[in-house]
């Protein structure tokens, strides 16, 4: 009786704990978890002793009502519920193997008998095993990739077979090396649901990467083809120029061909004629250059994120850049306003992307071509600034420190 309450205590109380890390989601407090964990083990006790087969069952579904009315989303915490389940059954399966392995060799030297001490050392291990197994930082973030039906399907069929043998358990006359290899069997999904829960972190970490990457090459289309409208605009205007120059250029050349021949007996009349032509050249002159200076004045162009200390700040870095022969292209189509958390005050985000683009200017500055592309754009839910440059790779020991040591080529 002993060992039934603490193994059914300690699998219930780590699947709520499990669910929620999963979920990357604290829906419950620890002090109600324990109130409501007692609850459902002497609920189970019960089970376990008239109906056997709801032994589990029952409790796992109470967990999923309480959470989805917690959370307002039934369908997600089934799907995590019954994973958690599976994990925390899994870890107190291999708990006890690991009490059996301690306790077995100890045992026999002092002759001690007491069955609890076993459930006593698995359940000091299942608390040690569910602390250490979410402080794995690759873990920290639970499963967001359940929300994939696919994955999610692959992880609910594993569970489901599996609470299916602990349901079918007492309703079949088994072996006792059958009951012991069901342990085993947990212990072979844990490590499995493990090694399979690493690689879908990998996975969804590279579509993650695809996706931004997609989203990195729309933003720059979309740039593009806002330049490559503004330079059709300039080319219209330059064309109305030149077309204006095929009038105003032969016209000029007939007046000036006059003048050449003129009777320059009467030299006010020439003298007359000399200024108005004078004039009339200067006139054409400033006019041709005025449109000239207005379609290639700026050689670099003003920003409107949305953030006017941030637009104040992109406007002078990139004249900075010019200086310095440095291309620096700024694209965005989002108003930032919408997108740059509240808590992020617009001095803050100035500094941080005056600090990189610093940096990014001094790396590149000695290239023959430099280039840097700062972008804002979004990546699903995620809102993605991303600096990029043609500077000097990183050396080896630099990637190797990073984040552990300061280092810097320009201290």
């Amino acid at each position: 009786m002993f060992a039934d309450t603490i193994m059914l205590f300690f699998v219930f109380y780590h699947t709520i704990i499990v669910c929620q890390n999963l979920m990357n989601f604290h829906f419950i407090e620890k002090f109600n978890i324990t109130l409501e964990v007692i609850l459902l083990t002497i609920l189970s006790l019960f089970f376990k002793s008239h109906f056997p087969e709801f032994t589990y069952i029952v409790p796992l579904t109470l967990i999923w009502i309480v959470s989805s009315f917690l959370t307002e989303s039934p369908k997600t915490t089934f799907i995590f519920s019954v994973v958690a389940f599976g994990i925390s059954y899994g870890l107190w399966s291999f708990s006890s193997l690991l009490a059996a392995l301690l306790v077995s060799p100890i045992g026999f030297l002092f002759s001690l008998t007491n069955p609890n001490i076993p459930v006593l050392f698995a359940a000091i291990f299942n608390i040690l095993l569910v602390s250490k197994l979410f402080k794995i930082k690759r873990f920290q973030k639970g499963m967001p990739f359940l929300l994939n039906t696919t994955t999610s399907n692959i992880a609910i069929i594993i569970c489901i077979i599996l609470i299916s043998f602990l349901i079918g358990k007492p309703l079949l006359n088994i072996t006792r090396f059958f009951k012991t290899s069901l342990f085993f069997i947990f212990v072979i999904f844990l490590i499995f649901i493990i090694h399979w829960w690493q690689a879908q972190i990998t996975k969804s970490y590279k579509q993650a990467l695809v996706q931004r990457e997609l989203e990195s090459l729309r933003t720059e289309l979309q740039e593009k083809d806002s330049l490559l409208a503004e330079m059709s605009t300039k080319n219209e205007e330059l064309g109305r120029l030149i077309h204006k120059d095929n009038k105003r250029i032969p016209a000029m050349e007939h007046a000036v061909s006059e003048f050449l021949v003129m009777d320059y007996t009467d030299k006010e009349t020439v003298l007359e004629r000399a200024n108005t032509l004078l004039l009339e050249i200067q006139k054409l002159s400033a006019d041709r250059n005025d449109m000239i200076t207005e379609i290639h004045a700026r050689k670099y162009k003003h920003h409107a994120t949305g953030i006017s200390e941030l637009d104040t700040m992109l406007n002078y870095m990139e004249k900075r850049a010019y200086g310095e022969h440095i291309k620096l292209s700024v694209q965005t189509t989002l108003n930032l306003l919408d997108y740059v958390p509240s808590n992020i005050t617009a001095e803050d985000i100035s500094h941080l992307l005056s600090d990189l683009l610093e940096n990014a200017i001094i790396a590149t500055k000695q290239n023959a071509s430099p280039v840097i592309q700062l972008q804002f754009y979004q990546a699903g839910k995620d809102f993605v600034i991303e600096i990029a440059d043609n500077g000097n790779p990183f050396e080896a020991n630099v990637l190797v420190n990073y984040g552990l040591e300061q280092l810097t080529t320009h201290a």
